[in-house]
């Protein structure tokens, strides 16, 4: 990838936060862009994903900062075109735009500044999807005096926001149903304690935190033939 983008960090305060419903209940996640007719893939499918990703309000407090990557997307598809050429090859703009070339590195290194921040910070922890908790990031980022573009073609800005953590559960009241079905009290205990303890400790990545949890549930439970797990032997 191309070396054309800038890091940038602003301390927002709460009021200049924009909470949207249309982010919570996937009137967005479910637009449909290319390739994806029906929206994004791993909507209802993921527990770190939406609608089971946790309320902004709940797991994070102020004072907050906005982390974000700007990107020119122009002279990385000119670059990619470039590449193509240099092997006779024909580049269509699909292909020289196509985030496949791009997204993940520039998630790496804004991931990368938002987990640093954290780190100096003690219990401050990184919304990596801060949509998916509910941030209007356009509104919020033109609060804070940012302005960004829907579909942009030339400069595209990824955001993520950084702020103290809170416990994610307090009680096993508040697990997911896909785990409170499936897991007894003492395992569903073990992990709430295990998930509280990963999100910590992996700075807010709610992925990793469930991943921690299910495998400490597995140190001392396994899945029998009902789909439900029980107590090893």
């Amino acid at each position: 990838m191309a070396d054309i983008g800038y890091l940038g960090i602003k301390e927002i305060n709460i009021e200049q936060v924009i909470i949207d419903e249309r982010s919570r209940d996937g009137t967005w996640c479910r637009l449909p862009y290319p390739s994806h007719p029906n929206g994004y893939p791993n909507y209802d499918n993921k527990l770190h994903c939406l609608p089971s990703a946790f309320r902004f309000e709940d797991i994070l407090l102020p004072p907050y900062y906005i982390v974000y990557y700007t990107f020119n997307l122009r002279d990385h598809a000119n670059y990619i075109r470039k590449r193509f050429l240099a092997k006779n090859r024909s580049c269509s703009d699909r292909q020289a735009y196509c985030v496949l070339y791009w997204q993940g590195t520039v998630r790496k290194i804004l991931r990368e500044a938002a987990e640093k921040l954290a780190d100096a910070i003690e219990d401050d922890i990184v919304l990596r999807i801060p949509e998916a908790n509910g941030a209007n990031v356009f509104a919020t980022m033109a609060r804070a005096g940012l302005f960004l573009k829907a579909n942009p073609k030339v400069l595209v800005t990824k955001v993520m926001i950084v702020g103290k953590g809170k416990m994610p559960y307090n009680s096993i009241k508040e697990l997911p149903k896909s785990v409170r079905n499936v897991l007894p009290v003492k395992a569903q205990i073990t992990f709430k304690d295990a998930f509280n303890q990963g999100y910590a400790k992996f700075k807010g990545d709610e992925e990793r935190a469930f991943k921690y949890a299910w495998g400490a549930v597995k140190n001392s439970y396994k899945k029998g033939k009902s789909g439900k797990w029980i107590k090893k032997e």
